[in-house]
Parts: structure tokens; sequence; C-alpha cells
């Protein structure tokens, strides 16, 4: 088994672009998708102010703001700003009130008198006197959040300019400890995407690979038993998976202020299930495939609904309850939801026992299967 295992490593480490997959790609995209959805000190909006005699004042108004929430203000033609709404390029329109809309055209949101604060739906206000005749008109999609909340903002902060008070005074306190950030939520997903793939591409291609090459045939001639070698082969991946993991936690640490609330010990431990499980589930893919085309087609039907469903970019909360028994029955869901327990909110092993239970079962179970269903050619 032992020689087994560092045929392995010999295998790995004379492939360099084994090692930048393994090692160097991960931590690209760790720091590529952190940039993406770095933290920022404020929420900004999108805003577009139609091309009227008012519009330069109003974007003074909003560029003006001390917190920059609306710096990309811009003023546009009325049918370039209906097309980036509805494309979802800007989050909110401001129509001023010197521009004369069709009746058609006036059911697109809510008017708002900044004087008053009186509010209309579909541009029919309630009070038809000269005073309460709206300001502004503000087109959004109240299907996307954060449109309906860039009219808020907007409303909010115009309604202050105005001279409107607040009926009672509040104070603010600022949560400033990480942990709520995307890149925080997203470092467990990706360390659990790396397991997955080195189990099934670390173990189940390189099996298939083997089988193809006629290397399975050289092994069956020595003294070995179809457990000694699958065994070393998901033991040989540890020695690829602890640095690379390793790397990925620090650079995830001293780039990004990634902390880890939980015990690290638990996290080790959950890493290690994680790798058994999925080097279980490829060698279970692996164990009876011909070709190449064969074991890719079947690792992708593995991968792609764990990518999709198992939430590593995002919840898997999201997707509708009538789907959850298909979500939380993937290997990979119990697994990321433990390690984004552990890290992120300080769960120890009894919190996280259904998902240990689940991870084990699959594990134990993937194992027993391929141990029946090998064969060495």
């Amino acid at each position: 088994m032992w020689q087994l295992i560092l045929t392995r490593l010999r295998e790995f480490y004379r492939e360099p672009a084994a090692v930048f997959w393994v090692y160097c790609f991960p931590l690209l995209m760790t720091f590529t998708l952190g940039l993406a959805f770095r933290a920022e000190p404020m929420v900004t909006y999108l805003v577009t102010v139609v091309e009227s005699e008012k519009s330069a004042a109003i974007k003074k108004q909003l560029t003006d703001d001390e917190a920059k929430r609306f710096q990309k203000t811009e003023v546009l033609d009325y049918d370039k700003a209906r097309i980036l709404l509805r494309t979802g390029k800007t989050e909110l329109v401001i129509i001023p009130d010197d521009i004369v809309l069709s009746r058609s055209e006036k059911q697109i949101g809510e008017e708002v008198d900044v004087a008053t604060g009186d509010v209309s739906e579909s541009g029919v206000g309630n009070n038809t006197s000269e005073q309460s005749k709206p300001t502004v008109t503000y087109w959004y999609d109240p299907r996307n959040q954060k449109s309906d909340l860039a009219r808020k903002a907007v409303d909010d902060y115009l309604q202050r300019k105005a001279g409107r008070d607040d009926v009672f005074l509040a104070s603010n306190k600022i949560m400033d400890e990480p942990g709520g950030r995307y890149i925080d939520f997203l470092i467990p997903g990706l360390i659990c995407m790396n397991l997955m793939g080195s189990g099934l591409w670390g173990v189940g291609f390189a099996i298939v690979d083997m089988r193809i090459r006629g290397l399975l045939k050289r092994f069956i001639a020595t003294p070995m038993k179809r457990r000694d070698f699958m065994l070393a082969a998901m033991v040989s991946r540890l020695f690829f998976l602890i640095p690379e993991l390793f790397l990925l936690v620090l650079f995830a640490r001293y780039f990004f202020d990634v902390q880890v609330y939980g015990n690290v010990f638990l996290v080790f431990g959950l890493i290690l299930l994680g790798s058994f499980q999925f080097a279980g589930i490829g060698l279970m893919v692996a164990s009876r495939a011909k070709t190449i085309e064969t074991v890719s087609g079947l690792m992708n039907l593995v991968m792609l609904p764990n990518w999709i469903f198992a939430g590593i970019f995002f919840s898997s909360s999201n997707f509708p309850s009538v789907l959850q028994w298909f979500v939380q029955a993937l290997p990979l869901t119990p697994l990321v939801d433990a390690l984004r327990a552990v890290m992120l909110e300080g769960s120890g092993a009894m919190d996280i026992l259904p998902q240990l239970t689940a991870i084990l079962l699959w594990t134990f179970f993937s194992f027993l299967i391929a141990l029946k269903a090998f064969r060495w050619n």
C-alpha cells in the first residue's frame, strides 16, 4: 500500500500542469472572486435621471451626498434610461416633473412630491391640488431587490434635503467583524469544491486513465488486493490536498481577513472526511468505466448538480422547498453546510451531527459499492 501511495505521488509531481491546477488555480479563483465581491464601506446605487431642464439640479443634489451612495448618477434621454432599467444596468430612473408623459408612460412607478412627501401610485395622485403635484417620478423594478432599495434610499435622501424632519432620534451601532461578507461565505464553498474535484478527478479519472494505459493489468500481476489499491488511491490524495487547502485558508486569511470562528481541529476533521467521501465517490464512478469519455460523463453527472444546488457560490436555501429534498440528498450539501457552520458560526461537533452522519454514510456506502463493483480490466 505504501508503494502504491509513492507511485501516485511520483505521477503527480512529475506533471507540472497537475501542480498548477491543484495549487495555483484555487488561489487565482479565490483572489478573483474576492476582488469582484469585496466588501464596500457603503452600498452604492446606479441612478439615472431622465434628461430635462431640472435633471442637472437633481443630479447635483444626489452627487452631493456625503456618503457617496449616488456618485454614479448619470443623465440620459428617456429611451436610453428605459433600456438601462429594463436590462438591469441601472437600478433607478428619476423622471423630473417637467417631462410630459403619455398616460401609458405614467403607469411606471411611484410619483413623489419632494416638498410634501405625498406618494401616488402609477402617476395618479390622491390630491389634485397644485401643491401635491409630484416633483419627480421614480421608475424602478420591484422584482429587483436593489432597485427597490435604491428607490427608498434616493427618496429618503431627497426628502431630507427638502426639509423633512424625523419623528424621533435614533443612534447607530456598526458591526465591523468579518464573517458576513461574500468572501467569508465563499471560502468554505471553494474548499468543498476542491475536495469534490480532487476526489473525482484525482482518484476516479486517474484510475480510468491507468486502466486505459494497461497499468492496472500490471498492478494485478502483483500480490495485491483491490482494497489496498483503492485505499492507497484515497490516502494519496491527502498528501496533495492538505497543503493545497492550507495555502487556500492562509491566502484567504491574509489577503481578505477571513476568520475561522470554530475549532480548527474540527475544520481539519471535516476536510479529511470530505476528502474520503469524494475519493470513495470517485472510486465508485471509476469502478467499471472503460473510456475517458465514459468517466468524464459520469463525473460531470455527479459534479454539475453539486455545483448548482449544493451552495458553493450562493445559499442552497434559495431553491424552493419542493427541491430541498434533492438538495439535501446531494453529497456536497452536508459538507458545505457543516464547514460553513464551523468556520463562520463557531458551531461544535454536536451542532453539525446530522451533516456528519450524512457524510459518513456517503463515504461508507460509496466505498463499499466501489469495492464490490471494481474491475481491473
